[in-house]
């Protein structure tokens, strides 16, 4: 299946101890539900999101915070076909 629209993915890295099971993305300044889009952590710490169409995406973890606070931003260009957001999770 070829889903239209841009590809995040990374590496989620987490402190020894800890764990973290989802990253979410929603368009910036959206924060109604229909809007989120959640992807599993795999055991390798890896994460892939499609069809995200080109504009800022507000990015989180569940149920931990990243380093650099509760959320980060990542821009997709208008036609970039991929992304790739490596992301570091905090004992906060």
């Amino acid at each position: 299946m070829i889903v239209p629209g841009a590809r995040l993915s990374g590496r989620l890295v987490v402190p020894a101890g800890l764990s973290a099971s989802h990253v979410s993305v929603r368009p910036k300044d959206h924060d109604y539900p229909a809007a989120f889009r959640d992807a599993v952590v795999n055991e390798d710490g890896t994460y892939v999101l499609d069809g995200l169409q080109a504009g800022t995406w507000v990015v989180g973890v569940w149920p931990h915070r990243l380093v650099e606070g509760d959320t980060v931003e990542v821009t997709i260009a208008e036609g970039e076909p991929g992304v790739r957001f490596d992301l570091n999770v905090t004992r906060k």
